[in-house]
């Protein structure tokens, strides 16, 4: 998915000839190895082999138990969020943040499905706008909201589930730039805070 706000970092030489010549030998070794399979039309979900790997992935790296038989391969954001008004249905209403990144709004639109603006603080969605707006669907980047570039602490996510256990709805995670963190531990995504299955995780 395309990252906007992000300034393209200078590679020196030597790092691009290392990246290229890694990505190259795994190239090779995909082809030698799995040439035939790279002609077989990958199911609706994406390839077993990758989702198993992203869910041992999101394990390792991030504490998250993630069933590789409920995750879904997209080609970008967009095309998830598209496959999740498909799953949840067009006649929702998407509560959004406002503001958020453009592409949100402009997929929820083009799908017909209805948008709910919800007012962005200082630390999150404004409480008061979260559990007075009338929407179905909660659409939230808690990691790093775009423009604000505002990381949600792990009070205001719980406010998030709050109103998804007394709404009996689902909340849409896009755990966008979160393999950017700092060293160190970074907050828990809504995904492995839910204990009610009601959080579908988003991330490229």
């Amino acid at each position: 998915a395309p990252i906007p706000h992000l300034k393209e970092d200078r590679i020196l030489p030597a790092e691009r000839d290392l990246e290229y010549s890694l990505w190259f030998k795994t190239i090779r070794r995909v082809i030698s190895e799995r040439g035939e399979e790279l002609f077989i039309k990958a199911p609706s979900k994406g390839c077993p082999i990758l989702r198993n790997a992203i869910s041992d992935y999101l394990y390792r790296y991030r504490g998250m138990s993630a069933d590789p038989n409920r995750i879904i391969i997209g080609s970008g954001a967009e095309q998830l969020y598209e496959i999740a008004v498909k799953l949840l249905g067009r006649d929702k209403i998407y509560g959004i943040e406002d503001p958020s990144y453009s592409q949100i709004k402009a997929v929820y639109s083009g799908m017909g499905a209805g948008i709910c603006p919800l007012k962005f603080g200082e630390d999150g969605i404004e409480t008061d706008i979260l559990f007075s707006s009338r929407f179905d669907i909660l659409h939230v980047t808690p990691f790093h909201s775009y423009p604000s570039g505002i990381t949600t602490p792990i009070s205001k996510r719980y406010e998030y589930l709050k109103w998804a256990r007394q709404n009996n709805s689902y909340i849409i995670e896009d755990d966008f730039d979160s393999e950017f963190f700092i060293p160190g531990h970074p907050i828990e995504p809504l995904y492995s805070l839910d204990k009610r299955n009601c959080v579908i995780y988003v991330n490229t």
